[in-house]
């Protein structure tokens, strides 16, 4: 997707060095490649020593999953207590750990993972859920939204053009493009998956165009709901939506 797709990640993050002494430089240079402010710190301690002591407005720490939930617990209030009134969020990176690890990460608060393999899609899309101040997680538990970076081809009075998939639920997308149809055209899609192609028919249900963003965190482009999904693409999109959410959510 286009750097100029969407608008940039405003507030600091701090990320952790994994205390096997894993590398953080490639997810630190990632976060660079985002725009996305952001401090690399050896520990928990260094990380409250900036909050107590810089003028820093910190949305978010990426926490890597060797660090011990139990002294991950310890440190969470201790931060989210010294971070700005918009909140604090602790992000779970790295590799995905057991069962009984990811369990022990949400009894002690922890909510949202960006584990290997990391798309750029999720990694921004995980920043923007942990810098809101009410972030709106995957929307609707029936029909969750997931960020993806899949092409997708719009077609409408004859005409095709190019659009990226920016999220993705089992009712409908979010298409990004510059050249956004209006609300209540009738559109053919044809998207490319990772599990293969898929057409389906769709309406606009609202246009984020320049001059008119009904949804300013999000890209230019336009929302649409599917109409006439068949049972077995449903299916897919059912799939390929839990898949992704596996990745995201501790």
């Amino acid at each position: 997707m286009p750097e100029d797709a969407v608008d940039k990640i405003q507030r600091h993050t701090l990320v952790l060095e994994s205390p096997r002494g894993l590398e953080t430089m490639d997810l630190a240079r990632r976060l660079r490649e985002l725009g996305a402010p952001m401090t690399v710190l050896p520990d928990f301690e260094a990380a409250e020593e900036v909050l107590r002591e810089e003028d820093l407005d910190v949305g978010a720490i990426l926490v890597p999953t060797p660090y011990e939930p139990d002294v991950v617990g310890r440190h969470l209030d201790l931060l989210c207590g010294l971070a700005p009134k918009d909140g604090l969020r602790f992000i779970s990176v790295g590799e995905s750990p057991d069962k009984g690890h990811r369990k022990r990460l949400r009894k002690v608060g922890v909510k949202l993972a960006m584990w290997n393999p990391l798309q750029e899609a999720h990694l921004r899309f995980q920043l923007n859920r942990a810098h809101s101040p009410a972030p709106d997680g995957f929307g609707n538990r029936e029909s969750p939204r997931v960020p993806t970076d899949w092409g997708c081809a719009v077609s409408v009075g004859g005409r095709t053009k190019d659009a990226a998939i920016f999220s993705l639920a089992e009712t409908g997308a979010f298409l990004a493009t510059k050249r956004a149809v209006m609300n209540g055209a009738r559109v053919s899609l044809q998207m490319f998956l990772p599990d293969g192609v898929m057409d389906a028919e769709a309406d606009v249900v609202y246009a984020n165009v320049p001059g008119n963003l009904q949804k300013p965190g999000l890209p230019l482009g336009m929302g649409v709901q599917f109409d006439g999904v068949d049972k077995r693409d449903r299916k897919r999109l059912r799939n390929l939506i839990k898949e992704s959410v596996a990745l995201l959510e501790v």
